[in-house]
């Protein structure tokens, strides 16, 4: 874990980076990933100084895990097995996602194409909402752009920690840790809580969800979206293997194939006891955690 302002200058960051892939050069088990605060272009800077890291980017032979939404589709993926737990169809499905970032936003994209609904999101400036469903495609674009949320002229504007109150099917927790306790966990309106984020409910809030029968996906497993890919690249390394380039729909189509036959073992053995997905996931689960340590650089 790097503690640090992850809006630092460009120039630090890569100096902090490349001092931590120094730090770590002797433990050869540890395969840096792209977490919160990093990118392809961190991962770069850390093969550079030791020869290997995941997450790389494209123009070197690696998987592009931020632009093909690994996590986003791994999680989507989660979701759609989950949701016929419950009898809910996608179709029409009302999404909030707070954290509209890498994860969030390709989350929100994946599970547009299958005809869900998003009616509330958040970044760090604030919350937009609106009952009959936001312009997906415009907020995509603004954020490509660099602005805030709210900086859109045509919406409902609330505070960051509304995203909470807005009734929805799926809630996507999708920034950082601990941001559903004990205090605010009575104000979910929702019937499925997708954790996009790392921890970001609370054993706590996971309890008190569970015995109102929302269904929790837990964070370990809808994540190994990104570590499947990463795991088909190391394995790749492992059978004496060259870098490749892969195209934009491969990753999507393994991912796709691997995380329903995964998510479904998950969601049909251990949702109904939340306990059990904090003392030990699935064994698919386990192999791709051990695949690669990812890198946050929070502040």
């Amino acid at each position: 874990m790097i503690f640090a302002d992850p809006k630092m200058p460009h120039s630090d960051k890569e100096g902090l980076i490349r001092a931590f892939a120094g730090a770590i050069a002797d433990l050869k088990e540890y395969i840096p990933g792209p977490d919160m605060g990093t990118s392809e272009l961190a991962m770069g800077w850390i093969k550079d100084e030791i020869g290997r890291a995941v997450g790389l980017p494209r123009e070197i032979g690696g998987i592009p895990l931020d632009e093909i939404g690994a996590t986003g589709f791994g999680l989507v993926a989660a979701i759609d097995v989950a949701r016929e737990q419950i009898g809910l169809s996608l179709t029409g499905a009302r999404v909030v996602v707070q954290g509209f970032g890498s994860v969030g936003q390709h989350a929100a994209r994946f599970l547009a194409e299958k005809g869900a609904v998003l009616v509330g999101a958040s970044d760090t400036s604030g919350t937009i909402a609106d009952r009959d469903g936001l312009d997906l495609a415009a907020f995509l674009a603004l954020k490509a752009e660099g602005p805030a949320l709210i900086d859109h002229p045509r919406v409902r504007k609330l505070g960051t920690d509304a995203v909470i109150d807005i009734p929805c099917d799926i809630w996507i927790p999708a920034a950082r840790p601990d941001v559903i306790h004990a205090g605010n966990v009575g104000r979910l309106q929702t019937r499925i809580v997708a954790e996009g984020a790392n921890i970001p409910l609370s054993a706590e809030a996971e309890q008190t969800l569970a015995t109102r029968g929302v269904l929790v996906l837990p964070d370990f497993h809808r994540q190994c979206g990104r570590r499947d890919l990463c795991r088909d690249r190391i394995s790749r390394w492992d059978r004496g293997g060259s870098p490749c380039v892969y195209r934009r729909e491969d990753p999507r189509q393994h991912q796709g194939r691997s995380r329903r036959s995964a998510a479904r073992r998950c969601v049909t053995t251990h949702c109904g006891d939340i306990a059990s997905h904090r003392a030990g996931a699935p064994g698919d689960a386990d192999a791709a955690l051990g695949c690669a340590a990812w890198v946050n650089c929070t502040g």
